[in-house]
This record gives C-alpha cells, structure tokens and sequence, in this order.
C-alpha cells in the first residue's frame, strides 16, 4: 500500500471529491500491480517517485523538477500544493494517471495506455472485456485504438486491464460549428457500424410502477404521471433501431490526430441497445444536424410499415429511461462534484426527463 499524504489531499467539506472518491494508495498499488502482471517492463529495479496531484481526477508521477511545470493551487484543495510536496509516492513506471469510471495509465516514453478496472468504480468487472470484444470487431470501419495486451478475460487473474498503443491528438471542440461537424464525423463513422453488425427493429420495453419511481426519488404525483407516460411508450405498437452501439457517445471519448483522422475510445459500455442511445448523447452537440441525420439513416432502410418512431420521440424515450433513477443518479454525481453541483444537476435533470415525458405525451 502507498503512504498518502492525507495533508495534501485535505479538501473543503462541499469540494468535489477527489478521484471520484477512491484511495489513491489502493489505485498505485493496483497500477503497480498491473505493470508487473503485464510482463511488459521486465524486472530491474524501479526508483520511487512523488505523486502530485494536478486536479481532481489527474495525478502526475515524477520527481520535483517534472511536477513544476504543473504546480498550481486545486480549486476545492487546502491547503494549497507546493512544490516538492508529494501526495504519495509510488514505482510505478507511468508518467500520469487520470481516474474516471476506470483508471487510466500513460507511458509516453513507451507510447502505452493502461485502462484497469477501477475496484470501486461504477463499471463492472467485465466492463474492459466488452471494449476489446467492440475494438476486434471494428475492422477497417471505424478508427480504433491498437490493443497490445488483454489481461481482461477471467483466465488471466490479477486486475482486468487493457494495454493499448498511445494516440497522440485532442479532443475536439464540442461547441458552435466545429462540435456540429465533429460530431458528424462520428456518426459517419458509427451509421455503418451499426448496419454491419445488424439493426433490428424493436419495440420499446419497459414500463415502471408509481413504487419503483417513487424508490427513484420522484414524488407521487411526478410517480404517476411518469409511469403513466412509459406504460403508454411500452404499448403504443411503435418500433425503434436496436444495434450494437457505441454506449458512451461523446466527443470527449475520441481524439483527432495532426493528420485530421478521429479514433473513437472508450468503448467499455458498447452493447445491443436503441441506436437512439448514441444519438442523444451526440445531440448535445448539434441537436437539429444529429436528428436530421439520424431520421436520414432510418429513411435509407427498407423497413417499410414497421411503425418506426420519429427520431424526436425516440430521443426522448431514451433520455427520459436514461434518467429516471435519481438516487442512482446522485450517487454517481457525488462522486465527481460538490453537493451544490449535485444538487443543481439533479434540478435540472428532473425538468428535462418531466419536458421530455410530456413531449412524448403530445407524440404519442
């Protein structure tokens, strides 16, 4: 186990948690461990180096002189970092760590990624296994990273982890017309994957009881409209596109090299499921072109009188599905923001799904 410097980790009662509430000693050792199960670093000696924090999801390892390029004060943080004042330390060989739903490693010098299976994470355990199963299945349809090493499958033991060929680009902007042309390219890329990997056409599934809603943190009232709501989707004979989908679209889960091509990452939660899925997610980013575009992808099959939904009401279906589970929801927030940010976003939430369920009301 790693010493913490609990000093230095010290955060103000309603700062967003850091590392999504995880131990940083029990996330070093379990990065250690991943490189000696990799075999992938032989087995000379290894120097311990300080663990600077960089902001509440990003740590930096390495001696003093690296982390003055980014020493600066953590908002949330007290008291403030100095220079030289480590929050742990650590042998492992990487440069950085960045934890989310699981913990990624970086090897630039190796040109490596380590994705491991974060213990108390959201993810489950086999999460890193459906990602290499959708990266093999990519072919030459959709740019994916390389995969080096699978320890994900059960017979391997240890932490589950996927060593991949580091990609060097950025994210891209999510806002105005370059976020709408972004996201276009990505569902240029996604349309054929979904049609190589089969649609079916189904109908939505699903209805909830006034009990399970209001065990979800709505009120009675707000209980039963919604249920009513989704007994009426669940019934009303409509059809919608289920494929094999991405599950976490987002333009923060790809990457545009200088050569102007987008890899798409992240793909632990890709499974069968509404198409529709993706396409909310992507929505953000340019609601009218992505709906557009995705009504056009239903349009070019010859489904005929299927009872197809419009691309507005299955947006909402799914969005409002997506959300229903407001303590599940806090829960997951809690561990990423403050209890104001928390408290905000779930306000918001509920007015969304409440907007959405009443449009769908009007549609139906």
């Amino acid at each position: 186990m790693r010493t913490v410097n609990e000093t230095v980790l010290t955060r103000t009662r309603d700062a967003a948690p850091l590392f999504r509430g995880e131990d940083l000693g029990s996330i070093l050792c379990d990065l250690e461990r991943c490189e000696d199960e990799s075999g992938l670093f032989g087995t000379g000696k290894r120097k311990a180096k300080g663990v600077f924090v960089a902001s509440s999801s990003v740590a930096v390892i390495g001696t003093q002189p690296r982390w003055k390029l980014w020493a600066r004060v953590i908002a949330g943080v007290q008291p403030p970092q100095r220079d030289g004042v480590a929050a742990s330390r650590t042998s492992s060989r990487a440069h950085r760590i960045r934890v989310k739903n699981n913990v990624l490693a970086f090897y630039p010098d190796r040109r490596l990624v380590c994705k491991f299976w974060r213990r108390s994470g959201v993810r489950s355990r086999d999460s890193l296994q459906h990602e290499v199963a959708a990266i093999r299945a990519v072919g030459g349809s959709v740019r994916v990273p390389s995969i080096v090493l699978d320890r994900t499958q059960p017979e391997h033991g240890g932490i589950p982890a996927i060593w991949m060929v580091q990609i060097e680009g950025k994210a891209p902007t999510g806002n105005g017309a370059q976020g709408t042309a972004s996201v276009l390219r990505w569902l240029e890329m996604m349309l054929p994957w979904y049609d190589k990997h089969g649609v079916a056409l189904v109908e939505p599934a699903g209805a909830f009881t006034c009990e399970d809603l209001t065990s979800y943190g709505w009120s009675v009232e707000e209980s039963k409209f919604l249920a009513g709501i989704m007994s009426r989707v669940a019934t009303c004979g409509g059809t919608m596109p289920v494929a094999w989908i991405h599950g976490d679209a987002s333009l923060g889960n790809c990457l545009i090299d200088k050569k102007g091509d987008m890899t798409i990452l992240d793909w632990e939660r890709s499974r069968r499921a509404y198409v529709a899925e993706d396409i909310s997610k992507l929505a953000r980013y340019g609601e009218a072109a992505v709906k557009e575009r995705f009504a056009r992808w239903m349009g070019e099959h010859s489904w005929g009188d299927n009872g197809v939904l419009s691309a507005d009401t299955q947006l909402d279906i799914v969005n409002v599905r997506a959300n229903l589970d407001l303590v599940g929801r806090e829960q997951y927030l809690r561990m990423m923001m403050s209890c104001q940010q928390v408290r905000e976003r779930i306000a918001d939430t509920k007015q969304q799904v409440m907007a959405a369920a009443e449009r769908i009301d009007t549609q139906l």
